[in-house]
């Protein structure tokens, strides 16, 4: 008997992966050289600090999320028997760099403010990152728990707060009506599928692996990997085509934003 795919089961999954943090991750552990102490709104734009203004543009370029942030306070404690140093509250920055006179200037979002998502799964609070009067609620959780904190301490780096982006919209998935319709979409459940037309012709050329690629596609799940240039593009282009001239709605979604 064939096994049902519970999308929803799939999305808790992921959401605990999210959750899963490393010791290595900086959202866990300062590591010197990969933080700057915060001098202000405008700081001397050292070789180190191009570097990780160039790594947070790639960043963004690639996955669509800034992950250059401002943090405030920083707790000290253990995780798998080490010693770390987290920071408590994120905020998302801007730069604005004036190469002449080697300069930065930033200017931070106070507005965005969040915890760091590796405290809520260290206090088992809720995987979303928003409440009400976020910071006051948090100080007090951290205070009540004896993790007292300086708020003066600041640092500059880049926390990859995806987890945050993604946490937010599985959990609105989870939760809203949203799921269970992609839940229909991509389990086997529910009515019979209605069948799409293959009209003669494609957009693109296509071999023998790929025109039964794409026959399997039309009739149920399918999935397709291979190396780069073996045709997985084209091979998309043409189910597109396929559905459009059968005036189907498709969806197209990526990992990557240049995708």
């Amino acid at each position: 008997m064939k096994e049902e795919f519970d999308f929803i089961e799939e999305l808790n999954l992921l959401a605990r992966e999210l959750l899963a943090f490393r010791s290595n991750d900086l959202l866990v552990n300062f590591e010197t050289g990969r933080v700057f102490p915060w001098e202000g709104t405008q700081q001397y734009l050292s070789n180190d600090l191009q570097k990780l203004l160039k790594e947070s543009d790639k960043t963004a370029e690639s996955q669509g999320i800034n992950p250059l942030c401002l943090s405030e306070g920083v707790i000290k404690t253990s995780f798998r028997d080490k010693e770390i140093a987290c920071p408590v509250f994120l905020y998302y920055v801007t730069p604005t760099l004036s190469v002449l006179k080697e300069e930065v200037q930033w200017k931070v979002h106070w507005d965005t403010c969040f915890i760091n998502p590796f405290l809520k799964s260290m206090f088992k609070k809720d995987a979303l990152p928003y409440e009400e009067n976020v910071k006051t609620h948090w100080t007090n959780i951290l205070e009540q728990a004896g993790c007292p904190f300086d708020p003066e301490v600041k640092y500059l780096g880049n926390f990859h707060p995806y987890r945050y982006a993604l946490l937010k919209d599985i959990s609105g998935l989870i939760e809203g009506d949203k799921g269970k319709k992609l839940d229909y979409l991509f389990s086997n459940t529910g009515s019979k599928r209605s069948e799409t037309n293959m009209p003669n012709g494609y957009l693109f050329g296509v071999d023998a692996s790929q025109n039964e690629a794409l026959k399997s596609a039309f009739r149920g799940h399918t999935v397709v990997q291979g190396p780069p240039g073996t045709g997985k593009s084209q091979l998309i282009g043409n189910l597109i085509g396929k559905a459009l001239i059968d005036q189907k709605n498709i969806l197209v979604c990526a990992q990557k934003k240049q995708a």
